[in-house]
């Protein structure tokens, strides 16, 4: 089943599988809430079976991966077998506070992706202590890892060892992370470094020294961030820590290591780089482990801020962590502003006395507010919040300090800094309901090219052989997709995107297309990728970490931004909008059915379009694809949508044409109908909007398929027809709807063509074709069959 045909299957079962999982989480938090019933435990289960049936039904098996998970995790709990009961509930919550959030991602994208999700799968398989999820299916490494295994005999290894599983303990322990807990296990580890750095037998071949160094790289990414551990982090650090005790036991039977030792070593390192891969960090040590292991191509990502994480809020917890983090800015603000005054002799004693908070209170403040937007995943601004803790404790341990006043003063301006910049990134308040939807279109846009530049580069055929790709669309229409995503663009101020979209294009045309340079799609795709996963990013505002790798990977395809594009296209090229209002009174109940039945035509279209390529001779597909434009000529004039009528009739002209034999089927047609299959998106997305499409684009896009509609010899009767009378035409199709309304749609075929066969008719009486319309359609009622 393809993406389009699961999309829609996920919306048969919308409905039963949102109710499933509302069930599942609200009997769980009566659950966790004090009843502690099993029973509640056993229906959350239940639910879960339903979501993962809905899910394997509509074929998204890492959707299925993650429900079946918590359904794991289920089971350890009544079986009290879990390592921590509140990392397990905080996992199980976790886990299905997440999946209203994939499914908004599976709406949206249409593709259900490992890289989405495994991040909370991991945690959830780590709560019931179970191996992670990282074979190369999921996190594709490509180096290689060493599979040697040194037995280590060192004494002086055992007592840190011990101290680090014993630190890393009392972080497990806690169902929040503890700054002072992860620093007191990163001094512990530098220890246990320097002990190894003199350990006789340790070579750099070994995965012992593999899983050494990124033990100290996962601690450092921690340490030097957030200051948080995950829980598929904890389990991945204890693995290691465990494989490095059994590996430096000074035990004299100890066997000689083996190919399943080998294995189980292996997994230890993945399980540690997995965890690495999820890391932010600025830290120069991550990031040159990182691109040593090339591990965000591993997890398939540009960034990690991509992946959902076990304290992803959805967006009804987002409100609530919004309207809480708002509340403690203005209590922490108001205490400082109550300490600055507390010097004066003007203020009461009593207000003194009942407002007075300590600076150690407010550096308290300050940590919760830090936590509560980790939690919001806003890990810029938490950092910031850090020098302002460190700040108010400083005030705290002297608070003589001579300059106390301009020092409040700083840290309420910081304070104030953090908060505008939250009331900026808050969820949903920047983007409306159509700016979503454009931008979800554009995401899938240019996801499908990187889908079709891939799989050509890849492919043993030639990469410029459309034939070989009948499933993509043709290489040259990729630079118009592009131009019309900018279009898109353009439209909501995207403007960085906007830039980086025009210059994709450019390359696209100029050296790519141009210099016939397969070499060069290579960067193409990596710069699109990362338009992608910004755009994602932007959607929920968490897209500033991307700007400055996207503005990066725009200048290294080395095009010039500046200067008009001069590409040239066969093809029409089409902006997807102008910014003028559609004018006209619109039934919006009609409205809405026209445009749920444009959207299920242009998946038949797309499918039909694909074998009709493939088969010049199949009159099936023929049959079906200007059945399909016969529709959206009918519907689209029905609800108002005149240009939308045009176009598909345009386009069902030109398929009655090749259907009769007045024109031969080939590439240069079917292309146009490819075409036109891709461009009413757009036009239905302005109707939408109820705003125009661009006149010109339009024009030259139907002038086109009049053209082809029209053999060689047959031109003149064409251009006689062009120079009707403009009212006169609107007469005659505005007649032929009418008609068309109440009559089969095969009857409209045969009308068609006796119109072709009386233009000349036409060109001299417009009220006379008229009559000769009313006439044809009276004689072809009866005999449709035959025609047909």
């Amino acid at each position: 089943m393809n993406e389009k045909q699961s999309h829609r299957s996920l919306d048969w079962v919308s409905q039963g599988l949102d109710e499933a999982v509302v069930g599942a989480r609200q009997t769980l938090e009566s659950y966790l809430s004090g009843s502690s019933e099993p029973d509640k435990l056993i229906e959350c289960r239940r639910y879960l079976e339903t979501i993962l049936a809905s899910f394997d039904e509509a074929e998204f098996p890492f959707a299925a991966l993650l429900s079946e998970q918590l359904i794991l995790l289920i089971d350890v709990i009544i079986k009290d077998n879990c390592v921590s009961d509140d990392n397990a509930y905080q996992a199980l919550l976790g886990g299905l506070l997440q999946l209203p959030n994939y499914l908004v991602r599976l709406r949206s994208m249409q593709n259900d992706k490992a890289s989405d999700i495994i991040a909370v799968v991991n945690d959830v398989r780590a709560a019931a202590n179970v191996p992670l999820i990282v074979d190369q299916q999921v996190f594709t490494l490509t180096q290689s890892v060493s599979q040697k295994i040194t037995l280590l005999k060192n004494d002086a290894i055992k007592n840190p060892l011990q101290t680090c599983l014993t630190q890393l303990a009392a972080l497990t322990n806690q169902v929040e992370n503890s700054r002072s807990l992860l620093d007191d296990l990163f001094q512990a580890y530098s220890v246990l470094m320097e002990a190894f750095s003199v350990a006789e037998n340790l070579s750099d071949d070994t995965i012992n020294i593999s899983i050494i160094n990124a033990i100290d790289v996962l601690i450092t990414a921690a340490a030097s961030g957030t200051g948080q551990l995950s829980l598929a982090a904890k389990y991945a650090l204890h693995n290691g820590f465990v494989w490095l005790k059994q590996s430096s036991s000074d035990q004299a039977d100890i066997a000689e290591p083996n190919r399943d030792d080998c294995q189980a070593a292996e997994q230890v390192l993945r399980e540690i780089l997995f965890c690495i891969a999820l890391y932010d960090s600025d830290n120069a040590k991550v990031q040159a482990f990182k691109q040593q292991y090339q591990l965000l191509v591993a997890l398939k990502i540009n960034h990690p801020s991509e992946v959902l994480r076990l304290g992803t809020p959805d967006a009804e917890t987002m409100e609530i962590v919004f309207d809480s983090l708002l509340s403690d800015f203005v209590l922490l603000k108001r205490a400082l502003e109550w300490s600055a005054e507390s010097d004066s002799n003007d203020q009461p004693q009593e207000r003194q006395s009942s407002e007075n908070v300590s600076f150690e209170e407010m550096a308290s403040m300050a940590s919760t507010l830090r936590y509560t937007l980790q939690l919001a995943q806003y890990d810029s601004l938490a950092e910031q919040l850090v020098a302002v803790e460190s700040e108010l404790m400083s005030l705290h341990l002297d608070d003589s300090e001579k300059n106390k006043n301009e020092v409040i003063k700083n840290i309420a301006e910081e304070l104030f800094k953090i908060e505008s910049k939250l009331h900026q990134n808050h969820l949903g308040v920047a983007h409306n309901d159509s700016e979503i939807s454009v931008i979800d279109e554009v995401v899938r846009c240019v996801l499908t090219m990187v889908e079709n530049l891939s799989t050509r580069q890849l492919s043993s055929h030639a990469f410029f052989d459309d034939s070989q790709f009948l499933n993509y669309e043709p290489h040259g229409d990729l630079v118009r997709q592009l131009k019309d995503a900018e279009g898109a663009m353009q439209m909501i101020a995207v403007n960085n995107v906007v830039t980086s979209i025009s210059g994709c294009a450019r390359y696209l045309q100029e050296k790519i297309i141009d210099q016939q340079d397969v070499k060069a799609a290579k960067p193409l795709i990596v710069t699109l990728k990362l338009v992608a996963s910004y755009l994602e990013a932007f959607k929920y505002n968490q897209h500033d970490k991307l700007t400055d790798a996207l503005s990066l990977a725009v200048n290294d395809l080395d095009v010039d931004l500046n200067t008009e594009s001069a590409i040239a296209h066969e093809k029409v090229s089409v902006l997807p909008v102008s910014q003028k209002i559609l004018e006209g009174d619109f039934d919006s109940d009609i409205v809405e059915i026209f445009i749920e039945e444009a959207e299920e035509v242009l998946v038949l279209l797309k499918e039909n379009i694909a074998l009709w390529s493939s088969d010049f001779e199949n009159a099936d597909c023929m049959a079906d694809i200007r059945r399909g434009f016969h529709t959206l000529k009918g519907s689209g004039r029905m609800a108002g949508a005149e240009h939308i009528g045009d176009a598909a009739w345009s386009i069902e002209a030109l398929m009655n044409r090749m259907t009769d034999g007045s024109v031969p089927i080939n590439d240069v047609r079917i292309a146009l109908v490819a075409e036109a299959i891709e461009y009413m998106p757009q036009l239905i997305e302005t109707f939408k909007q109820r705003l125009e499409p661009l006149a010109a684009p339009l024009a030259t896009f139907i002038d086109q398929a009049n053209q082809l509609a029209a053999d060689v010899e047959e031109i003149k009767p064409i251009e006689q027809s062009n120079a009707l009378d403009k009212n006169a035409v609107a007469d005659t199709e505005s007649i032929n709807f009418v008609n068309e309304s109440s009559a089969d749609s095969e009857i409209d075929h045969s009308l068609e063509h006796s119109l072709e066969n009386t233009s000349e008719d036409i060109d001299k009486d417009a009220d006379e074709s008229t009559d000769d319309i009313d006439s044809v359609m009276d004689d072809t009622d009866e005999n449709t069959d035959e025609n047909t």
